[in-house]
């Protein structure tokens, strides 16, 4: 993905208080593209003493990096109240399940909306979806 796609992907649906389900749609399409989405369900690996192998070494310095990676995606596309807010959270992870305990609620209203269109649409004059 070019430099110029991944800034605009970032720069449009910046977060901010009200667009949270537009914003979440691009921070699912940046890490997948780009690889990394793996360390938002992986957890972090044992962190690794002299008794590690080389392996271990190797995945922990790789979740790190994928992770240190995702974590600048996900600020680049806030707003500065929101980086400012999140600045200390360690695990892209963690950001991602604090933005959906203050957001998550405008995907379920969200969802209300679009069934309660749904319901009341008609298919022919004056005949509710329902009755069919």
């Amino acid at each position: 993905m070019s430099p110029y796609s991944l800034s605009f992907i970032l720069s449009s649906n910046k977060l901010e208080n009200e667009n949270y389900i537009d914003s979440k749609r691009n921070l699912d399409i940046i890490p997948t593209v780009n690889k990394h989405k793996w360390v938002l369900t992986t957890p972090c690996p044992p962190l690794t003493n002299d008794d590690s192998t080389q392996e271990d070494n190797d995945a922990l310095a790789a979740w790190l990096r994928s992770d240190e990676i995702v974590r600048c995606y996900m600020m680049a596309s806030m707003n500065n109240m929101l980086k400012e807010q999140h600045r200390d959270i360690e695990t892209a992870a963690d950001m991602l399940y604090n933005l959906l305990e203050m957001f998550g609620g405008q995907r379920r209203q969200t969802r209300q909306q679009a069934v309660r269109q749904f319901m009341n649409c008609h298919m022919k004059a004056r005949t509710p979806v329902r009755n069919h």
